[in-house]
């Protein structure tokens, strides 16, 4: 099986158009099935492309589809399907809610960036905000095509408080704080970042996060919520190549 960067190399350089389908619609393309309308429309109305499209078509699980788009066609034709070498490590983010607009731009960039979790839950500090998964999840796939990623992340809203969340004992749990430590993440592992909301983390909160991590000192100023999650994805990726 050929890697995220390999596949990468070939397709974005030679201009391929990426789209990103649930399993369904993957499936349902392969069988013959009609092209998504909200990428045929993005395609051909909002990026006004014309003529026949080479498309590298994901499922965003690791199964990538080789297809063309034929000018006046709903139908994709199927080339040639594979499966990529999943990822040797994980970040996942564990996110305070915050305000919707401010969630939205954290949730694209981190997408951007190719974290793998994202989990929303409500901080002691926390507004109380509506949530709209499906919005959240339609920002995810526009991220993930913008930034030719390969692989979606998961995006779960936790009914659970912070307090009362355990976090798996085979991930390394990081938060942010001004405290500083060393930063260590060994090869091929998981790595979890805490990020809490605007007023940041209770004293409750703050206790339960150092019995269950470490500190994360990402700047000498005070992040906001958003700037803190992406700086810390951000890290964590290089931290775990």
């Amino acid at each position: 099986m050929r890697s995220e960067e390999e596949i990468l190399l070939v397709y974005c350089r030679q201009r391929w158009q990426y789209v990103v389908v649930s399993q369904a619609e993957f499936e349902s393309i392969a069988r013959g099935g009609e092209f998504p309308a909200r990428h045929l429309h993005h395609l051909r109305k909002a990026r006004r492309l014309r003529g026949d499209l080479s498309l590298l078509l994901s499922n965003g699980e690791g199964e990538l589809a080789e297809a063309t788009l034929l000018a006046h066609a709903r139908e994709a034709n199927i080339l040639r399907r594979e499966k990529i070498s999943p990822r040797a490590s994980k970040v996942s983010l564990y996110q305070a809610v915050i305000h919707p607009s401010k969630l939205e731009i954290l949730v694209a960039k981190a997408t951007e960036l190719g974290v793998d979790e994202i989990c929303l839950y409500w901080a002691d500090f926390s507004q109380k905000y509506s949530l709209k998964k499906p919005r959240l999840e339609a920002i995810v796939e526009n991220a993930q095509m913008q930034a030719w990623n390969l692989f979606r992340p998961r995006l779960t809203i936790l009914d659970a408080k912070l307090k009362d969340i355990s976090f798996p004992q085979a991930a390394t749990v990081f938060y942010g704080d001004w405290e500083k430590s060393e930063v260590f993440v060994p090869p091929n592992s998981w790595a979890i970042f805490v990020n809490g909301p605007e007023g940041g983390f209770s004293r409750t909160e703050l206790a339960h996060l150092k019995k269950s991590g470490r500190p994360l000192n990402l700047s000498k100023h005070v992040l906001r919520s958003e700037t803190a999650a992406i700086c810390a994805v951000y890290a964590l990726k290089a931290l775990t190549p």
